[in-house]
């Protein structure tokens, strides 16, 4: 019976659970999410505020020289010497490095003597001939027109005989060839003893040529024995007025007590010698005048013009040219004899004619030829002689111009004063046009360079400024000015090269030092957002979902601006004090339900506002600082 009423209890309980839950589920008050719609999404957000945004570039650098120079020859020569080593402070100007010279100095040398003789033929052209050798031509055409006429003579002489058919000849003939042979004997005679006596008389010209030589030697000795003596003069007269100046205060001061009688008698001893030092250079100065003075009379004396002994030699020229000719006359006397004396045998061959007259047609072209010559000196050179010579001496001056620069670059001179970087080459090494030998910086300031992306080249430009930090000197901060950002990147790193000139520094950094860089790039006032927050949009665009009054999400188009340090400017499509989602945006669509949860500080609870941001991108007077490395 127990049994039976329990389960009709529980059969009770049962019914009445079912009906409660069906009444509950047909109920207006029950809960919207429960009764229909979709079910809300759990988002985060913040509220929007005004701000500015900056940003700003980080990256590393190298501290090098503001400008640097490699010292690099023009010609491929062995390094013979070079002491410069690294580290080395030099001045512009300054001997660095001397290659090898010696076949350059060989070719120079060589060269100089062409010059030398080419401006010796061209001025020999211009002066025209000189009178000596005008009166040597003089001579030798008198002689070719005596050596002429003897030979016509002869011929005559020989044609007569031949055609009287005589078979002998008188001695009156005979006679008066041996007489024209004495008369070319004695004129021969007189010309060698007038030769003698002009010879004689150039020997005694240029004894006393050689003699005014030895003369200026005594005159240039005695010269400089009296500048010896002047100088010694001058050292001795301030030598006896100082002394003379310290005895005179020596006197002062015993007179006062302030010296002792001792220290006053060495002053004046002192003054006493320098005097009698005084007298003897005085002394020596007008012994040393007084010999410079003789030997200059004597040289005046005994001097010769040059023109003396130019006139001498030509004397001895023109008795030559005499002897000569005397001496041609008397062999064709001597052979004339020959020929009356040969002719009394019989009568004469066809031989002995054309001999005769093959010697006039020689006699007459020798005489042809030394008036020509004669008439060359007379004249002078041709205008083409003298372009010719011209021609020479130009062509010589430019082959010396040519070996003094090669000798000339092979001294290598600093280009800058500055310190020595680099050391490329050694003594012994050959130097090359293509590879310096020394790498030469320019003292003073110094130059900061980086490499940046080049899409980050667009925010950089000449003139911004830059905070830069040095482990070569910690704890110091620069602002330096950004002076050259290069034109085009580099191929290799695809970076494109900065420069920053460092202020100038007290003590100097090392070339190589290490750099931090921070370029301020700018910044912007606008809505500041997380960057979290931004939706891409299709075609580049970007959106933001807020969360509206009636908890519901709303895609809001919008620009963004300034990206920096995980932040976003929005210049265009919101307001200061909108909820943006920060956290589940990504799956949210225009105008579904959300339910705001509470986030990291900064979040604020579903339709409340977030707590105050401390962030520098909230307030206008401290921008938020992006920062990009590299």
């Amino acid at each position: 019976m127990n049994n039976r009423t329990m389960l009709f209890s529980l059969a009770g309980i049962f019914v009445i659970a079912l009906l409660v839950v069906g009444w509950r589920s047909r109920s207006p008050h029950a809960p919207a999410d429960v009764a229909k719609g979709p079910k809300p999404a759990l988002v985060q957000a913040i509220e929007a505020h005004a701000g500015m945004l900056a940003r700003t570039l980080d990256l590393t650098g190298t501290v090098t020289a503001n400008a640097e120079i490699n010292l690099l020859p023009k010609i491929a020569q062995p390094i013979r010497w070079m002491t410069a080593q690294e580290g080395d402070h030099v001045t512009a100007g300054q001997v660095l490095v001397r290659l090898d010279a010696t076949e350059m100095n060989a070719q120079l040398a060589s060269a100089a003597a062409e010059q030398r003789v080419a401006v010796a033929s061209w001025r020999d052209l211009q002066a025209g001939a000189r009178p000596q050798e005008v009166a040597q031509a003089q001579a030798a055409f008198r002689q070719a027109q005596a050596a002429y006429q003897s030979a016509v003579d002869a011929q005559h002489n020989v044609q007569a005989l031949y055609r009287g058919g005589q078979t002998g000849l008188p001695v009156q003939a005979i006679q008066d060839a041996e007489g024209k042979v004495a008369v070319a004997t004695a004129q021969r005679d007189a010309a060698q003893a007038a030769l003698d006596a002009a010879a004689k008389n150039l020997e005694q010209v240029q004894q006393i040529v050689k003699l005014n030589t030895t003369q200026q030697q005594a005159v240039n000795d005695a010269r400089g024995k009296v500048d010896a003596a002047s100088a010694q003069l001058d050292a001795a007269t301030t030598t006896a007025d100082n002394a003379k100046a310290e005895n005179d205060r020596a006197q002062a001061l015993l007179k006062i007590g302030g010296m002792s009688q001792e220290e006053a008698d060495r002053a004046s001893a002192r003054a006493r010698t320098a005097q009698a030092q005084l007298d003897s250079a005085r002394s020596a100065l007008a012994t040393a005048q007084e010999g410079y003075r003789l030997a200059k009379s004597l040289l005046e004396t005994n001097a010769v013009p040059q023109q003396q002994l130019a006139d001498a030699q030509g004397r001895v020229d023109v008795a030559k040219a005499q002897v000569t000719a005397s001496a041609a006359s008397v062999t064709a006397a001597t052979q004339q004899l020959a020929q009356v004396k040969a002719l009394q045998s019989g009568p004469l061959p066809q031989r002995e004619l054309d001999a005769a007259a093959g010697k006039v047609a020689e006699a007459k072209a020798a005489m042809d030829a030394a008036r020509e010559h004669l008439a060359l000196l007379q004249a002078g050179a041709s205008p083409t002689q003298l372009a010719t010579a011209q021609a020479r001496v130009d062509q010589a001056d430019a082959k010396c111009a040519y070996w003094r620069t090669q000798v000339a670059l092979c001294t290598l001179t600093a280009p800058i004063s500055g310190v020595v970087t680099k050391r490329w080459q050694d003594v012994g090494d050959t130097a090359d046009p293509k590879g310096p030998i020394l790498t030469i910086a320019q003292g003073g300031r110094q130059l900061v360079k980086t490499s940046v992306a080049d899409r980050e080249v667009a925010g950089l430009h000449v003139g911004m400024t830059a905070r830069v930090t040095l482990d070569a000197l910690p704890g110091v901060s620069l602002t330096v000015p950004v002076t050259n950002v290069y034109p085009s990147a580099d191929p290799t790193t695809r970076l494109v090269p900065v420069e920053l000139l460092l202020p100038k520094l007290s003590r100097p950094v090392a070339e190589g030092s290490f750099a931090r860089i921070a370029i301020n790039q700018g910044q912007q006032r606008g809505i500041v957002v997380p960057q979290a927050a931004v939706v891409p949009q299709a075609g580049g665009k970007a959106a933001v979902f807020l969360v509206m009054p009636e908890k519901t999400a709303e895609r809001r188009p919008v620009i963004t601006g300034l990206e920096a340090n995980g932040k976003v400017l929005i210049v265009a499509g919101l307001e200061a004090g909108a909820n943006v989602v920060v956290q589940g945006q990504d799956a949210l669509k225009d105008g579904q339900p959300v339910k705001v949860m509470p986030g990291k500080p900064g979040m604020g609870p579903a339709g409340g506002k977030p707590p105050m941001h401390k962030s520098k991108a909230a307030t206008p007077d401290a921008p938020t600082m992006g920062r990009q490395t590299r």
